[in-house]
């Protein structure tokens, strides 16, 4: 059987613009971090009342505490291992907070921010 070149041209057209369109439907489905943010005073991070929205914090979020002095995201003992892609405290806002790491394991899959000024970054174990 013969094929001709203008239908193997036009499959490769079709063949590219499906291709183009699966991988910008694809990277539309990739999430991004979502900022959440330390709303009240002094806490275990796992109190999911005391973050923005009501949620704790995961893997894929950003944990935030710029609510001013007194504010400490507390990681204590018995609580679980707690991995975010990012943990920011004092870099905005009212200028302060605090994360204090009293035990288990945190785990920043890609930085670190806080306004060593206002409020040192302690950990303790």
């Amino acid at each position: 059987m013969k094929t001709s070149l203008n239908s193997k041209s036009a499959f490769h057209s079709i063949a590219r613009t499906l291709t183009l369109v699966s991988l910008l439907s694809l990277s539309a489905l990739v999430a991004k971090a979502a900022d959440i943010f330390w709303t009240d005073g002094t806490a275990s991070y796992t109190n999911a009342a005391n973050w923005a929205g009501g949620v704790v914090p995961g893997s894929a979020d950003n944990a935030i505490n710029t609510n001013g002095t007194g504010n400490i995201v507390q990681i204590n003992t018995g609580n679980p291992d707690w991995t975010v892609i990012d943990l920011s405290a004092g870099g905005t806002l009212n200028g302060a907070g605090a994360f204090e790491q009293n035990a288990q394991t945190v785990n920043v899959t890609v930085g670190c921010f806080w306004d060593r000024a206002s409020m040192p970054l302690e950990f303790t174990h």
